[in-house]
């Protein structure tokens, strides 16, 4: 994201006293793992937001913005277009409620975490595609937002480990129970 500040930190020949040892020696890695499914939901939830933030700046864009004489929104493509965009949203934003109920009852599985992820930020590309087609060429303007979304979500399916590994972990569920 063109706004952070994101760099690679190297941490060689560091050493940390006692007191300030977080967890157990040797564990950290083990400690990180059990992590991943907040890290995965908290990633997903992210791209609920953002998938929402763009249909809700489309429809204000669409509605303002003209073509032929009469606003974007007042075409059926458009109607149909942003009606598929939300409804993807609140399917998503179903099962986000759930992992995130999950979750605090620490019940959420690696293999729930994965497909949220996977999924939500899979929709969340979609979705702010869609929307960047309905602002025309006017969507590559960095003035407006739906250029920053569509520049900044893409990083979504990466993070968190790649979606290609979200699929291979989902995966692994799937054939274990074969």
């Amino acid at each position: 994201m063109k706004s952070q500040d994101t760099c690679e930190l190297f941490f060689d020949d560091v050493k940390v006293p006692k007191e300030n040892l977080l967890g157990e020696e040797g564990k950290g890695f083990k400690i990180m793992m059990t992590e991943l499914a907040r890290e995965r939901l908290s990633v997903a939830l992210n791209a609920i937001g953002g998938a929402e933030g763009a249909i809700e700046n489309t429809m204000e864009y669409t509605s303002t913005r003209t073509a032929f004489k009469q606003p974007i929104a007042s075409f059926q493509n458009t109607q149909f277009k942003l009606a598929e965009c939300a409804t993807q949203l609140q399917l998503h934003q179903a099962f986000l409620d759930r992992c995130t109920q999950l979750l605090s009852n620490h019940q959420l599985t690696a293999e729930s975490a994965s497909i949220a992820k996977f999924s939500a930020t899979e929709m969340h590309g979609k979705v702010v595609d869609e929307c960047l087609q309905l602002f025309g060429g006017y969507g590559y303007i960095w003035d407006y937002p739906i250029a920053r979304m569509y520049a900044d979500n893409r990083v979504a399916r990466i993070y968190a480990r790649t979606n290609e590994i979200m699929k291979v972990l989902i995966a692994r569920r799937l054939f274990k129970e074969l």
